[in-house]
């Protein structure tokens, strides 16, 4: 999250608010949630803990709100640019591309980390991150898909799920290596392989048989 500076036009309380959460990103993915302490949140962002508190209640609900904002930062919603396209292939590339820039993002990969680690202890962690991330993206890409087979172009009973299994075509291993730090950089060229392979994949699953 970009650092958040004092406006002249911010209410007071909104920029401490805003200067919590962006220090809050900084230590809970820095230090995991069980190592984060409120004091270096309070410290880290210039104000008391009290404040801290009065503006989340507690730890819990201070990491879901930044679960919330970095989702909202990263997992946007699919511009009309990336669907305006008339080229079906060439559309699904650029939603494709986008997606795995967030998927492969390095806070995301450390919000993922750190979700994943207390999911047992914060269920409601989980359900957080996936229904404002993972969930929220696949939402917002189905109604292109019922639009597409619509107009006769592809052949979907089911977008939301179709909207999924186009996504997990994607993130896969590539995604799975990164999250265990197996392979944190990929060379355009093999992303670019990749992305062809699962668009023709998807594509031969969903296009019309005439």
């Amino acid at each position: 999250m970009a650092q958040a500076q004092e406006k002249p036009d911010l209410p007071q309380r909104e920029v401490k608010r805003k200067a919590i959460l962006t220090a809050a990103v900084e230590v809970f993915l820095g230090a995991g949630f069980g190592l984060a302490s409120m004091d270096a949140i309070a410290q880290r962002a210039g104000v008391s803990k009290a404040t801290v508190y009065s503006h989340f209640g507690n730890k819990q609900k201070l990491f879901g709100a930044i679960i919330k904002a970095l989702c909202h930062d990263l997992f946007t919603p699919l511009q009309t640019s990336e669907t305006g396209a008339n080229n079906l292939e060439l559309t699904l590339r650029r939603i494709a591309e986008h997606f795995l820039c967030l998927i492969m993002d390095a806070q995301i990969l450390a919000l993922y980390r750190v979700v994943i680690a207390e999911s047992c202890r914060f269920p409601e962690f989980a359900h957080i991150f996936y229904e404002n991330g993972p969930g929220q993206t696949a939402e917002n890409f189905a109604p292109y898909l019922c639009k597409q087979t619509e107009l006769g172009h592809l052949d979907i009973a089911d977008p939301r799920r179709a909207a999924e299994q186009f996504f997990s075509l994607l993130s896969g291993h590539v995604h799975t290596r990164a999250l265990l730090g197996v392979e944190s950089h990929i060379e355009a060229g093999e992303m670019d392989k990749h992305i062809t392979s699962a668009v023709a994949t998807f594509l031969r699953a969903y296009r019309p048989h005439s």
